[in-house]
Order: C-alpha cells, then structure tokens, then sequence
C-alpha cells in the first residue's frame, strides 16, 4: 500500500507537466473570435493613440468595424507565415498585414493603402497601420 501511494505522488506531478493534447489547443482562427476594442492606433509610423473602435471577428471570414456604424469586411489568417499574416478585405481592395494573437490581446498592422505587399514588423512605421485591441466579449457573447 505504501508503495502504490509513493508511486502515485511520483506520478501526478509528470501528469500535471504533460503538454496539452494538440486536439484541446485553441487554433488561432478560433481564439480570435469575438469582440475586440481598439485601445491603440497608428497611421504612418504616428506615436499610437487610444481609439474608442471596437471589431467583431466571426468564423466566416467576416468582421465587423462597429464604431462609427457597423461596416462589413472581410478577414483571413495566414497562422503558418512567420510572422503571421492577416489580410482584411474591403469590397474592392485587399489590404495585407501581420497579427499577434496572445491571450485577450491582438496587435494588427496593415499596409495604409490597398497592397500586394506584406509589412515585415509588427509595430507602427512609414506606409503602416498599426492596431492594438483588447478582447471584450470572445465568440458567443455579445
């Protein structure tokens, strides 16, 4: 008996380092979902400033600008370019860009005019957009 209980005590702390099974992680096309405020912006390499623009990001692709209004875009995660890449797509123009997406915080930059290029670095600059968000609802809540 006190064998079994020592090799139990031996065992629970690998069982609680083991890594998360790749089926339970989050991809980040699921954990960017929801409702984002944006609390910094960036035009052209600007000192970033505090915004009162909230973004929803929906499973299809499509988003949401909802302040002034609500405006409807387009979305798309490129996880496996490094840095990862972001495109948003308004009706008639492509607009490409990087994202970080770490916990309830989402840092965005797009190149400030329609473009077939993609910026290199995630953070404000000459010919860039730059975006920092905080998450206020995730997917399912309004």
């Amino acid at each position: 008996m006190l064998r079994s209980l020592a090799l139990l005590l031996l065992a629970c702390p690998l069982a609680l380092a083991a890594p998360v099974p790749k089926e339970l992680k989050r991809t980040d096309a699921q954990a960017i979902l929801g409702t984002w405020n944006m609390v910094k912006h960036s035009n052209n390499g600007a000192e970033p400033t505090p915004q009162n623009i909230k973004w929803r990001l929906e499973a299809d692709g499509k988003a949401s600008i909802m302040n002034p209004g609500d405006t409807a875009i387009g979305y798309k995660l490129h996880p496996e370019l490094s840095p990862k890449g972001f495109d948003w797509q308004w009706p008639g123009s492509l607009y490409m860009g990087l994202y970080e997406l770490d916990g309830d915080t989402l840092k965005v930059v797009i190149t400030a005019g329609a473009s077939t290029v993609r910026p290199t670095e995630l953070k404000p600059a000459q010919g860039i957009i730059y975006c920092e968000f905080k998450r206020v609802n995730p997917e399912g809540t309004r």
